[in-house]
Parts: C-alpha cells; sequence; structure tokens
C-alpha cells in the first residue's frame, strides 16, 4: 500500500597613520577561537560573541569561517537570510565539520566545497540566484587556463558529504534543490542525501554528477512540470524514495521527466540501482523517463 501522505508544506515566511613608531592595536573582529568543537548561532547573536551556547553567534557564515574538522555549528531556531559557503572541510567521518538546525532553522542553502561536511534539519527556502541551487556540491577548481577542454587544478571538493532531514521548498524559477556539480572536470563522490523533503520547485530537484552517491527516503513533491532528478556519474543508489504528486503547469518550456540523463557534453550515467522507490500521480504529460545519446 502507498505511505501516508506527507504534511504539506507551506512557505515560511547587513585616521590618519600613527605619530609613533609603536604599531597600533590589533582589531579583533570576532573573540571566537577558530575550530572550536562546537558554535552556537542565533538570531539575537553577534558575530563578535565567542559562539558559545551563552554566547552565539548571528550568522551561520561567521561560524562556517571558524569551523574545522570535528567542529559542529548548532543553529537555533529563527530567520536567516544567507547562503552558506563552506570554508574548510572535515576529515573523516569522526572529523566531520557538522550544521545542525535546532528547532526550526529557516535559511537559503549551503555550497559545500569541502569533504565531509553534514548539513541537518534545515528549513530551506528563499534563495533566487538562478540557475544555481538550494544545496549545490561542487568544488573550489581553477579552471585550466592553457587548455580549458582538460581538467583544472583541484583545491578542494564536496566528497562524503551528507545532507539530511532538511525541508526545501517553495523555489522561484531556475534554482534547483539539491544539486551535484562536476565543475572544470572534477565532481564529488560519496554523498549521502537521506530523509529531506523537497517540495514545489522551479528547476530540478536533484542533480548528480560523480560516483556513488545514495539518495534514501527522501519525499519529492509537487513537480511543477519542473524533472525530478537529472542523474549523471555513476554506481549511485535510489532507495526508498517517495516521488508524487507531479503536478502540471502549462508554457514553462520543460517537458518533465522523473528521471532524464543523456550526452551532457561527453557526462556519462550509468551502474545505477533503483529499489524500492514509490511513485504516484505523475499526471498526463510527464515522462516516466528520458534516456537517450542526443543533444548536449
Amino acid at each position: 500500500p502507498p505511505p501516508a501522505s506527507p504534511t504539506t508544506v507551506t512557505n515560511p515566511i547587513t585616521p590618519t597613520s600613527p605619530t609613533t613608531t609603536t604599531p597600533p592595536p590589533t582589531t579583533t573582529t570576532s573573540s571566537a577561537t577558530v575550530g572550536a568543537s562546537s558554535y552556537y548561532v542565533s538570531p539575537s547573536g553577534l558575530d563578535t560573541n565567542t559562539g558559545t551556547e551563552s554566547s552565539p553567534l548571528k550568522t551561520i557564515q561567521k561560524a562556517a569561517d571558524l569551523a574545522r574538522a570535528g567542529t559542529t555549528v548548532y543553529v537555533l531556531a529563527g530567520n536567516y537570510p544567507e547562503h552558506v559557503v563552506t570554508k574548510a572541510g572535515g576529515t573523516s567521518d569522526s572529523a566531520r565539520i557538522k550544521f545542525k538546525a535546532v528547532g526550526k532553522a529557516i535559511m537559503q542553502g549551503f555550497n559545500i566545497i569541502h569533504p565531509y561536511i553534514t548539513v541537518e534539519g534545515f528549513d530551506i527556502t528563499g534563495f533566487a540566484s538562478t540557475y544555481d541551487a538550494h544545496i549545490r556540491v561542487s568544488g573550489d577548481v581553477q579552471k585550466n587556463r592553457v587548455d580549458p577542454t582538460k581538467p583544472g587544478t583541484l583545491i578542494s571538493k564536496g566528497d562524503n558529504c551528507q545532507i539530511l532531514n532538511n525541508i526545501i521548498h517553495d523555489g522561484v524559477q531556475l534554482v534547483a534543490g539539491i544539486d551535484i556539480v562536476k565543475r572544470y572536470g572534477h565532481a564529488p563522490n560519496n554523498c549521502l542525501i537521506k530523509g529531506n523533503r523537497l517540495s514545489s520547485l522551479r528547476y530540478r530537484f536533484l542533480g548528480t554528477a560523480g560516483l556513488n552517491h545514495r539518495v534514501e527516503e527522501n519525499v519529492f513533491e509537487w513537480l511543477n512540470s519542473r524533472d525530478y532528478m537529472l542523474v549523471f556519474g555513476g554506481n549511485h543508489v535510489f532507495k526508498r524514495n517517495i516521488f508524487w504528486k507531479g503536478n502540471k503547469i502549462e508554457s514553462t518550456g520543460n517537458h518533465p521527466d522523473w528521471i532524464q540523463f543523456f550526452n551532457n557534453n561527453g557526462e556519462e550515467s550509468y551502474g545505477h540501482l533503483f529499489e524500492e522507490n514509490y511513485i504516484e500521480g505523475l499526471e498526463e504529460g510527464v515522462q516516466l523517463g528520458q534516456i537517450n545519446s542526443g543533444g548536449g
């Protein structure tokens, strides 16, 4: 039998030079220590605070600037109008950088460009940078200026990310939900996307590149004549996800698909496992899938 209907997601709602040879005192922009085991963030905090539970930071980005392997960032309930970029990564599963919502923490998403990052429990909406994503997993890569057809110089990338139990909803046109992206020849590998709800977006809900991602127990709903999944890379597992409420919107210029992959400038899509997924109500005009070798 089909699973119980998920709860409908609703839209939730910045002297003159000294005359002596004595150097001026150093200005401290934050009294928080770099690489602490934990930081707390609250809308009532200050980015000049220590980042402890009793003296929280104000922005998630400030905590991301300070976090190092082994740090957990606790984001308290409230509204954070920011799209956060990682500045460092973890080193193993036991030494991750974790961003965890405590209560309903509403924000615009993450750009994950470092390894072993966990993003858990956020209410994500309101991001409006077109051809980008609420959660984008890619890399810090310098383009090959001598031969742009060859891979660039890799600085870091979002391998082994975990995107867990978030709600991503009510998107604007041409902003994806979760997008794992190849950049100048380098793509993240081994990410886990689990327990998320992606609802009423206006661009692809999920995109993949790289190898060995696991997509498990997520809910994809209110398709809006977009595509639920655009799948590239190899050996991904899609297990026990729900795809439903594939509503149709006229004149979007897109033929909606449950899954699509094609010849994307030489990209391949291979070796995937689809197991125990539930698909219902994709509506007339929605293709179950498109698999071809043409186009770019």
